[in-house]
């Protein structure tokens, strides 16, 4: 490609006057020297970020009290509380949190009656049918369930769950590698 060949050329892309497949943007941008620098967040970037979100408010909503091997009654509480996480994914993430939790525990004794074949239906279709969730965000909710059920101070963010999705690589290093982080966000915020 000749000099002026390939700067016209980039000017035309940059300026949307030449369109391409999607398939070659990573290509063209790496051929221009247009790469973008993917940064990865230490520990106290991570840190800093989620303190930024955190809410000093005492959170009312408390844990209830269900029996996580009781697949009615874990079934009966994600119907009656799937309108409520709806409302409030902006807002704080406990009730979220807790939906998350028991989705998770009504996964596990979900597989237990698959494998006393007490059902032949996956998972993915039973959440779909009975809570309309789909899978993608039901692996959200579960994730966000299993893994800070013990942080109870990141129940306390006011961030969307799929903005805390985005860094959920970052949040786990974070947790597992680093133990001041990780003691910080376990720790309950006493008001």
């Amino acid at each position: 490609m000749a000099k002026e060949n390939k700067s016209e050329t980039m000017r035309k892309l940059i300026n949307g006057e030449l369109k391409y497949p999607k398939v070659f943007k990573g290509y063209l941008w790496k051929t221009f020297g247009l790469n973008k620098v993917k940064k990865s967040c230490n520990h106290e970037e991570t840190h800093k970020y989620l303190c930024r979100h955190l809410n000093m408010m005492k959170a009312n909503m408390n844990w209830p009290t269900l029996d996580c091997t009781d697949f009615d009654q874990l079934l009966s509480f994600l119907i009656n509380e799937k309108q409520f996480i709806n409302y409030t994914l902006n807002a704080k993430l406990k009730a979220t949190a807790i939906y998350g939790y028991f989705l998770e525990q009504f996964s596990q004794v979900f597989i237990m009656k698959q494998l006393k074949n007490e059902t032949t239906t996956t998972l993915k279709d039973f959440l779909k049918e009975h809570l309309n969730i789909s899978d993608s965000y039901s692996r959200k909710l579960r994730w966000l369930g299993k893994l800070f059920y013990k942080y109870e101070r990141i129940q306390s963010l006011c961030i969307s769950l799929n903005e805390l999705y985005k860094r959920k690589v970052a949040i786990e290093n974070m947790l597992n590698l680093d133990n001041e982080k990780s003691q910080f966000w376990m720790n309950k915020i006493n008001l």
